[in-house]
């Protein structure tokens, strides 16, 4: 009763008597993540029928034992977790394979207190020999070939620790067309087709996680990172053409943006004036004179805060047609290397706990060391020296510029000189008017008196 008790609160209990196997397998368990079941007489025919469903490995089971051999014809998954209750003992039963016969261990008593304290992963850690077939694909860096005839590498090591671990053996397969596998025209090929068809149960190499990819297999934890680089063939002559800093934009374009920053310029300077002259707010800042530098700045993404994120620029121009490759380093899952396995293998999660345990003390570390070169590249190197006609376009568009704002610097001195000896006349004109009309109106007031 205490082992009921405490089941009962930690998961959702039907009590069935007799299993309706209709109703159990429409049976929706969205509230309840893993339901416990509790058989209390004989329902060989319903768990037959249930062994080859969701429910069954979904779920937990408390079977009272009717005989010894009642649960042998059932096929009880690796991964189910099924308690069998006689005599006052409990015992776990699975099978490591449908091929294989029924393990029985002790769980306990009826008692908590003689449970064990490992989790399943501990108690279920022997695959008792079993035959694994496994894709591979030597490719020279993560999986390689030795001279036994074994693969070997960063990839083949780890295979092999994972054999001694959980105690299989693997009957290799090289991939059908020497590549991991993509999806054309609806099919996979590759190692990924492999997998798929059923041909094989695993793939012992590199592979990267995509999300197309996780709809046909399941990934184990993360055995290598890597960046991706991109490779471009130096140039033998390098010369820079005139045109190179209006290629980026068309004809069209470069109208349609000085167009555009003319009619914002002018746009902008009516609003500011238009509103300056009705009192509502002195908006004298964006006169002609200033309105044309804000457009500017912010056509050169110098006028606000907040310039495009890396990411959304790079999505945006491959998908005009700007540029045809784009790499981001460290993007994403896409530089994670993992194994992979039929979708919902039952020794998955073996796999990814031996995994761990392998990284904990530094197993994975030690074999990277003893598999893989690492290469150390110098980050200073010798430049290359480069002629003067290779550089005369950028320093022509330099001085271009530099000329344009001396020439434009002088032009405003010129007008501000202007402008301010027209204002000093103006103003010496108008000191001038105004004490002729002084004089005028002195003298009409002597006449008077």
């Amino acid at each position: 009763m205490e082992l009921l008790l405490l089941w009962r609160r930690l998961t959702r209990v039907i009590m069935a008597g007799n299993l309706d196997l209709k109703t159990l397998l429409e049976q929706s368990d969205h509230n309840c993540i893993s339901p416990l079941y509790i058989i209390v007489q004989d329902q060989q025919y319903v768990l037959e029928k249930l062994s080859s469903s969701e429910k069954f490995y979904k779920a937990r089971w408390l079977v009272s034992k009717q005989n010894d051999s009642w649960l042998d014809t059932i096929n009880i998954p690796f991964d189910c977790e099924l308690l069998l209750l006689g005599d006052a003992v409990l015992e776990e039963v699975y099978r490591v394979s449908p091929k294989h016969p029924l393990v029985y261990k002790k769980f306990g008593d009826l008692l908590p207190e003689t449970w064990p304290e490992f989790e399943l992963y501990r108690r279920r850690n022997n695959l008792q020999g079993y035959v694994m077939k496994a894709a591979v694909l030597y490719d020279g860096i993560f999986t390689t070939t030795t001279e036994f005839g074994k693969i070997g590498g960063y990839f083949g090591e780890i295979w092999y620790q994972l054999e001694s671990m959980m105690n299989f053996t693997s009957e290799f397969y090289e991939s059908v067309d020497g590549g991991t596998g993509t999806k054309y025209n609806g099919r996979w090929n590759g190692m990924l087709g492999m997998i798929a068809r059923g041909e094989v149960m695993a793939g012992a190499s590199s592979f990267q996680m995509t999300t197309l990819r996780m709809e046909v297999v399941d990934y184990t934890q993360g055995l290598a990172d890597s960046g991706n680089f991109l490779y471009i063939r130096k140039p033998d002559n390098y010369l820079l053409p005139w045109s190179n800093s209006l290629a980026p934009f068309s004809a069209r374009l470069w109208f349609c943006v000085v167009s555009t920053i003319l009619f914002f310029t002018i746009f902008l300077s009516a609003t500011a004036s238009m509103m300056y002259r009705s009192g509502i707010y002195d908006e004298s800042e964006f006169f002609l004179r200033n309105a044309w530098i804000y457009i500017f700045g912010i056509f050169c993404q110098q006028g606000h805060d907040h310039i495009c994120v890396l990411l959304c620029c790079l999505l945006e121009l491959l998908a005009d047609g700007t540029y045809s490759v784009g790499v981001i380093p460290k993007s994403a899952q896409s530089d994670i290397f993992r194994l992979v396995m039929t979708w919902r293998m039952l020794y998955l999660w073996l796999m990814n706990y031996n995994i761990n345990r392998m990284r904990e003390v530094a197993v994975l570390k030690i074999i990277q060391e003893r598999t893989m070169k690492i290469y150390k590249y110098s980050q200073h190197k010798d430049w290359d020296t480069i002629s003067i006609d290779e550089v005369i376009p950028n320093f022509s568009v330099f001085l271009l510029g530099v000329l344009t704002s001396l020439l434009v610097l002088i032009t405003e001195c010129l007008v501000f000189r202007v402008l301010r000896r027209q204002s000093v006349e103006q103003e010496i004109f108008e000191e001038n008017t105004c004490r002729e009309e002084l004089k005028l109106s002195k003298y009409e007031l002597i006449d008077i008196i």
